[in-house]
């Protein structure tokens, strides 16, 4: 067999392991007729390869009819598969499909039965020194079925460039090998067609096409990138869509995605996630439905994997935008703490009240010393008051509106008042004016001299009305220069341990507290835009610091 024969044979025989090896790199929808292009590549070269080596006019002119077999199935098979590829399939309808089929049958048959000379004409060989070639006259059918195949061929050729164009990312370079592929058999088949040269290149040029594909599918993964055939669909959804491989480097990004990002989509391609958005990674991590934040919007992040042959090839990052639906949560939340709130300071704050006011009504029967129950009456104007002030605070969302110049200590003795003090004492030390919302100002310091009152009392023993004890918690309240205001008693002290604790809701010590206290002090402060520290007073006691008042002078 000569040489050249043995050549055209051994590139049939690659093209056709390239067809085989197809199977396991492509999607089955794409991979049927990019198949068939490569079977008809295969038979061509295999064909011509044997033609070659015959030595008879009529072994010649069989092997070159098994040829026009092949070139039937090529560009119907080529066409096919660039459609598919770039998502312009429904262009080709059903009808249109099965007229492809048309010119090859047609073509087997005339090429067969051969009338007139339709196909071919007079046939004379030529013999060289290494091989045999055929010298033959064309019929009309053969110019046709070549316009006919390099029409369809430049189809798919331009469906391919297209992509080149217009896409971005790996696409590009991916459209740009596999439009080679199918040119260069094509300027093989012309270049014979054209020229007297004795040898048929086309065969040759489809092992160009061989090292294209393959290219194609090692170098730039075709079998698991997203087919460019979801590009229309992928850019116009609105939720970021990220496709990383197993190595989580990113293999594509729609366009909602690199708006995202703010960077061009083929910047990003490539890149390792953690490089480009670090708040997703690691990406095993993310729970299907767990909040993103990015750029000052929130995301819903689902992640799915993404299998060939039941073997995992990488990852979808699906963000779906909902901060305008995490805003409603988060207003909701907030309502149901102001409701928490609320109810809070209505079972805590109105104890004081209360009691003060249902020991001084226990002593009035007892004793008839009903003058007492103008102190009940007191007690409960508070328990009014308190009502007021915590529906109004509810309905202002737990923000001071409004502030007037408030006496720091008179409206402490008001506080001291409402207060079930015990045998305690308060010492008012100094004068300040501060800038407040009194209401909220009596809910602050009747909570902490309550606070004192409970925890900084030692020994105490319950008497008519009241409690009394030998060491009576002494409280004093006063000015820190121009920052704010003290409270502080000289009771047993707070552990630095437990100091930023106090202020959580329902954080108690006691056997019968609340935990509602300290965190109404933290809140009231907080709708002021108030610190409050906890420190240590002179004598070992507590001491509260309400910083960032504004003081009048």
């Amino acid at each position: 067999m000569p040489l050249i024969s043995v050549l055209l044979v051994a590139i049939g025989v690659f093209t056709l392991y390239l067809a085989v090896a197809l199977r396991s790199e492509t999607e089955r929808r794409e991979r049927v007729p990019l198949q068939w292009f490569y079977l008809g590549s295969a038979l061509w070269s295999v064909a011509y390869g044997v033609q070659l080596a015959q030595e008879t006019v009529a072994g010649q002119v069989v092997w070159t009819k098994v040829q026009f077999l092949a070139v039937g199935i090529i560009p119907a098979a080529w066409v096919l598969f660039a459609a598919l590829y770039t998502d312009r399939i429904d262009h080709l309808r059903p009808r249109y499909v099965l007229a492809l089929a048309i010119q090859p049958l047609a073509s087997i048959l005339l090429v067969v039965w051969n009338p007139d000379a339709l196909v071919l004409g007079d046939a004379t060989l030529v013999l060289t020194a290494s091989f045999a070639y055929l010298q033959t006259d064309f019929g009309p059918w053969f110019y046709l079925t070549a316009i006919y195949s390099y029409v369809l061929v430049g189809v798919g050729v331009w469906f391919l460039v297209d992509i080149v164009r217009t896409r971005h990312g790996p696409y590009r370079p991916q459209a740009a090998i596999l439009a080679l592929a199918g040119v260069a058999p094509t300027l093989g088949s012309i270049l014979w067609v054209a020229t007297p040269i004795i040898v048929d290149p086309t065969p040759f040029a489809f092992f160009i096409s061989g090292v294209a594909l393959y290219v194609a599918v090692i170098r730039y993964r075709f079998g698991e990138l997203v087919p460019i055939a979801r590009r229309s669909v992928v850019d116009a959804i609105e939720d970021v869509v990220l496709v990383v491989d197993d190595s989580d480097a990113i293999l594509d990004v729609n366009a909602a995605g690199a708006a995202v990002l703010q960077g061009e989509r083929e910047a990003v391609i490539g890149e390792p996630v953690e490089a480009v958005l670090p708040e997703i990674v690691p990406i095993d991590s993310i729970e299907n439905g767990a909040d993103i934040t990015l750029a000052d919007r929130v995301f819903d992040a689902r992640v799915s994997e993404l299998e060939r042959d039941e073997s995992a090839i990488g990852r979808a990052v699906i963000l779906r935008d909902v901060t305008t639906r995490s805003a409603y949560e988060r207003r909701i939340e907030h309502k149901n703490e102001q409701l928490e709130h609320l109810l809070s300071i209505l079972s805590h704050d109105i104890q004081n009240p209360l009691q003060v006011g249902g020991g001084q009504l226990a002593l009035a029967r007892e004793r008839e010393e009903y003058d007492r129950l103008e102190r009940v009456a007191a007690a409960f104007a508070r328990i009014e008051a308190i009502i007021e002030d915590t529906l109004a605070w509810a309905e202002q969302g737990g923000t001071v509106a409004e502030t007037t110049a408030v006496s720091l200590s008179s409206v402490a003795s008001t506080c001291w008042e409402s207060v079930l003090t015990e045998s305690a004492t308060l010492s008012v030390t100094g004068t300040a004016t501060i800038e407040a919302d009194e209401a909220r100002l009596r809910h602050l310091l009747e909570n902490l001299f309550r606070n004192s009152v409970e925890h900084g009392t030692p020994a105490a023993t319950e008497t008519d009305g009241g409690v009394d004890g030998e060491d009576g918690v002494t409280i004093e309240i006063g000015p820190i220069e121009d920052r704010g205001f003290f409270v502080q008693d000289d009771g047993p002290g707070i552990d630095p341990a437990r100091r930023e604790s106090i202020f959580e809701t329902g954080y108690t010590t006691s056997d019968d507290g609340t935990g509602f206290g300290l965190s109404i002090v933290a809140q009231v402060a907080a709708a002021h835009d108030w610190t409050v520290e906890v420190t240590e007073s002179p004598t070992g006691g507590a001491r509260f610091e309400i910083l960032g008042v504004e003081m009048r002078a």
